[in-house]
């Protein structure tokens, strides 16, 4: 019998069928509670299981990353680079036009 397959079960997330019985699962970015039976959020964040070069924001099952003020997150989604604040407003940045000489600094 596949208790999984007849729905014998109260997995909250995933059930694996074992000879005479079953498991509980959970899905990526989650652990298994104590009651074997529901799981929890991982802070993957807090755990140290991510690969953000600079902030992690945990999220439920997962994790994105940021980057501080002056950097943008780039394509891969984990590195930062920075922006050239001076590049707007005719190369001005947010320098007085008139009196003002905008340095871009990393």
């Amino acid at each position: 019998i596949n208790e999984c397959d007849e729905a014998q079960h109260d997995c909250e997330q995933t059930c694996l069928n074992i000879d005479g019985s079953f498991s509980c699962r959970c899905d990526s970015g989650f652990a298994l509670n104590a009651d074997g039976k529901t799981c929890s959020d991982v802070d993957e964040c807090d755990l140290s299981l991510h690969d953000c070069h600079q902030r992690c924001l945990n999220t439920y099952g997962g994790f994105s990353c940021g980057c501080d003020d002056g950097l943008s997150l780039i394509e891969d989604g984990k590195s930062c680079s920075d922006i050239d604040e001076c590049a707007t407003n005719g190369g001005q940045g947010l320098c007085d036009p008139l009196n003002g000489h905008c340095l871009n600094t990393p």
